[in-house]
């Protein structure tokens, strides 16, 4: 499947359909960070972030920082990360978009969950807004649960995953 969408973002690269070659490109990244291959799924990145500079797609951009940020974090590198995922934020929030600030608090609240800061992980990954896709939903609810867990609040941290597991 990963060969196949290489050669889908390929023919849209040529045809100069950037936007789509973008989405194509996040969608490579997003498998490849989801294979355990942080380094490849960044120079997808690279390329999806060109692609969508050329098409002039600010969603784009945020959706790639965000990304951007959770290999950071794959890789152990969480300075550049957090750097990163805190422009997505803001970003995300400026646009007024709620999926891309979502997704983009879950994955500095995970970045500032490995650093060890607890108190601002969990200040920064907030409530669950209403209307965000089963899979965000999810990732929030775990990670809401780890940070509960590092924090020795085992009692929350049973209660958000039974709400989990009800919920999705």
């Amino acid at each position: 499947g990963i060969r196949h969408l290489r050669q889908a973002i390929g023919g849209l690269a040529r045809r100069a359909s950037w936007s789509d070659a973008a989405d194509g490109a996040i969608s490579l990244a997003g498998a490849l960070l989801h294979r355990g291959r942080a380094r490849d799924a960044q120079t997808a990145l690279d390329e999806a972030q060109g692609y969508a500079v050329r098409a002039g797609c600010d969603r784009l951009l945020i959706d790639i920082a965000t990304l951007a940020g959770d290999a950071w974090v794959s890789l152990a590198r969480l300075d550049e990360a957090e750097r990163v995922l805190g422009a997505a934020l803001a970003g995300a929030k400026a646009a007024g978009d709620c999926a891309q600030s979502t997704a983009a608090s879950v994955s500095l609240a995970r970045c500032l969950f490995w650093r060890g800061h607890y108190a601002d992980a969990q200040t920064v990954l907030g409530a669950l807004p209403d209307g965000v896709s089963a899979t965000l939903g999810s990732r929030h609810s775990r990670l809401a649960a780890r940070i509960a867990v590092g924090q020795a609040d085992l009692r929350s941290a049973m209660s958000t995953i039974a709400d989990a597991k009800q919920r999705y």
